[in-house]
């Protein structure tokens, strides 16, 4: 397939209209679409979006779609790709970020391009790359972004038992920077993996000496002084832990890996590929947010680049966006990645799960950040209203005739540009009866209807490549996490404190702890639930307050640092 060539010129579109086009009407939107794409099309190829082509250099900004089942966001999303993959491994230095939330978008990316490098990061898929996770977690600010990921479910427990996560929190983030302060090979290079991190707490033992060996990681022990807490803080953090033990299992046994870091070094190409398992939906959640929060930090370190002249090379592709979980750096991604070369596309179905997940006021946020809207059929009112009132109002002429004559000639009024009732009663894309895709879309400054025929849509989507499976399910023999040995013990640097025979107490512990938790943990109950069974301290709160009086400098010394 002959790759189209890039466009690094900004068109001037002021000559289309020498003001911005809010118009109400489809015919007139028509009108002005077609204007613009026929402008547009005498610039070359671009990026495709809402029945136009535009040229690479409106990429910098962000595209948005929303729409309910079936109305179309994928066929966008894909029509979308199709402008932007052939060119990665073409020596643009180009790359991706795409969700894929259906399991399909592999093949469909190698009906696209076949031969660009793909990570897929999906650890339940058997082609997966592992996250080599110590390459990109190396200063303190990455573990405590770390150790919040692993509590994914925190939102819905914090009026029960948000102490124990803090707690959890702390202790995980002195373990990590002890890996990172101490388990390294003689050339640098760090040793430690996921694994470590979950089986490093299944002795109290082996957990008292790792944080006592580094005097960074000293002050971590101040909640493990032996009190009434101690048990449950250690139970609270082996729960949390163990849901990604199949996730650390998994990787452990991977012969490929890749670092974020390097992924996004300048002239690397390729495209992540973000999974999900619907066996489990909340850990892999969690993982996601863990390597997008990673790589939008990376990115985020990039050079500034104030006059916006660069184009993006690297495009963000989000499919139910809500799916992700909170994204900490999202809105700071939004905000400053375009003078990064960032360009997101995130594709939602209602508003309500976004607001559900950042609050109204981030929402508002993150949402203004799209320059670029598809806005498809919505079966939600609510999210209907929204963005009718985000499109706003226009200026409508009228002139008023009678008998054929115009007998009066009325000034500008302000109309709503259109309506929640349009907005949800677009018919809904059929190929069989021959039904387009409709959706009002926003390309720039201009605002317009569109209807993409069925018959374009058959004739220049893309077909996924057949030979591709979309996901080959890993062998469940590789999800069982081996504990450590001796050998493990020496690769960590912990054999100067731990000797054979005190490692063989600890690790009995271990295997007693594992027992307790695979117990514990058949049946699918939430973390809540698994934590009541095994027994953890749910006083009521004004115990956990005289507690917390216990340990202040787990609550309050190091409160800036959880």
């Amino acid at each position: 397939m002959q790759q189209q060539p890039f466009i690094d010129d900004i068109d001037n579109l002021q000559h289309v209209s020498d003001k911005l086009f809010s118009l109400y009407r489809p015919p007139v939107n028509r009108k002005v679409r077609r204007a613009l794409a026929s402008e547009l099309r005498l610039r070359g190829k671009g990026i495709y979006w809402g029945g136009i082509t535009m040229p690479l250099s409106l990429g910098q900004f962000n595209y948005l779609l929303v729409g309910s089942v079936g109305s179309g966001k994928t066929i966008n999303l894909r029509l979308f790709m199709q402008s932007i993959l052939p060119h990665i491994g073409q020596g643009y230095g180009l790359k991706a970020v795409i969700s894929d939330p259906k399991r399909e978008i592999i093949p469909i990316i190698r009906g696209i391009n076949p031969t660009c490098p793909l990570y897929i990061l999906n650890p339940f898929d058997k082609r997966h790359y592992a996250w080599a996770i110590a390459r990109d977690i190396y200063e303190r600010a990455h573990a405590e972004s770390l150790a919040y990921s692993f509590a994914p479910d925190a939102n819905a427990m914090v009026n029960q038992n948000d102490f124990w996560r803090k707690a959890f929190i702390f202790i995980v983030l002195g373990v990590v920077m002890y890996f990172i302060n101490n388990a390294k090979d003689d050339a640098g290079n760090p040793t430690w993996t996921l694994r470590d991190i979950i089986l490093a707490p299944r002795s109290l033992k082996q957990l008292y000496a790792i944080l006592d060996s580094d005097p960074e990681t000293k002050q971590f022990l101040e909640p493990l002084s032996g009190g009434r807490m101690t048990q449950s803080i250690l139970t609270t953090i082996l729960v949390y832990l163990n849901q990604f033990a199949v996730i650390a299992a998994l990787w452990e046994q991977s012969e490929r890996h890749i670092s974020l870091r390097e992924f996004d070094q300048p002239g690397h190409e390729g495209i992540l590929i973000l999974g999900r398992d619907v066996e489990n939906m909340a850990v892999m959640a969690s993982l996601n947010q863990l390597i997008l929060t990673r790589l939008g930090q990376i990115q985020l370190m990039r050079p500034e680049d104030p006059s916006y002249s660069r184009l993006s090379d690297v495009f963000w592709i989000l499919d139910e966006f809500h799916t992700l979980s909170a994204l900490p750096e999202f809105e700071e991604v939004a905000t400053t990645g375009r003078s990064k070369g960032i360009s997101l596309v995130i594709a939602f179905q209602s508003i309500s799960s976004l607001i559900r997940i950042y609050g109204y006021e981030a929402t508002n946020a993150i949402i203004s950040q799209f320059r670029h809207r598809g806005i498809l059929s919505l079966n939600d009112t609510y999210t209907a209203e929204y963005f009718a009132n985000l499109i706003g109002s226009g200026d409508r002429f009228s002139q008023v005739y009678h008998s054929g004559n115009l007998i009066e000639t009325e000034g500008l009024e302000t109309v709503p540009i259109v309506s929640a009732s349009d907005l949800s009663s677009m018919e809904l894309p059929n190929k069989a009866t021959g039904q387009g895709l409709t959706g009002f879309y926003r390309a720039d400054y201009y605002n317009y209807w569109y209807t993409m025929p069925s018959s374009y849509i058959s004739k220049h989507l893309i077909p996924k490549d057949k030979l591709t499976p979309d996901y080959q399910r890993i062998d469940s023999s590789y999800q069982h996490l081996q504990p450590w040995d001796y050998d493990d013990i020496r690769r960590l640097k912990l054999d100067r404190v731990l000797s054979p025979d005190e490692f063989a107490v600890c690790r009995e512990e271990q295997d007693h702890q594992a027992k307790l938790l695979g117990d514990a943990s058949m049946g699918g109950e939430s973390i809540s639930a698994i934590l009541k069974k095994l027994d953890v301290d749910y006083r009521p709160k004004a115990i956990q307050d005289d507690l917390i009086e216990e340990n202040t400098e787990l609550d309050q010394g190091h409160s800036g640092d959880i």
